[in-house]
């Protein structure tokens, strides 16, 4: 029984390991983007975000709406302009 339970270990493992390889090498930057932020939809208050890289932009992108409170029904985009 202890034997089957660690190679179910091992495996769960492994897979685990092929998953982070697969997500860090073969998928978009903006597709690992969209899945951080994957609950930021049309109900819930947005973000902005910006990455930047040796003075290049990488990924600019809104989530979610722009303002819940005030019931501006729009979607937050790169350039919605945000209190900070």
């Amino acid at each position: 029984m202890n034997r089957m339970i660690n190679q179910l270990a091992i495996i769960l493992m492994l897979l685990c390991i092929v998953f982070v390889i697969v997500f860090q090498f073969f998928i978009s930057k903006e597709k690992k983007m969209d899945f951080i932020f994957k609950g930021f939809n049309n109900t819930s208050n947005g973000a902005s975000v910006m990455v930047i890289k040796d003075g290049d932009i990488l990924i600019k992108k809104g989530y979610g709406m722009a303002d819940i409170k005030k019931k501006l029904l729009r979607m937050n985009i790169p350039i919605t302009e945000l209190r900070l």
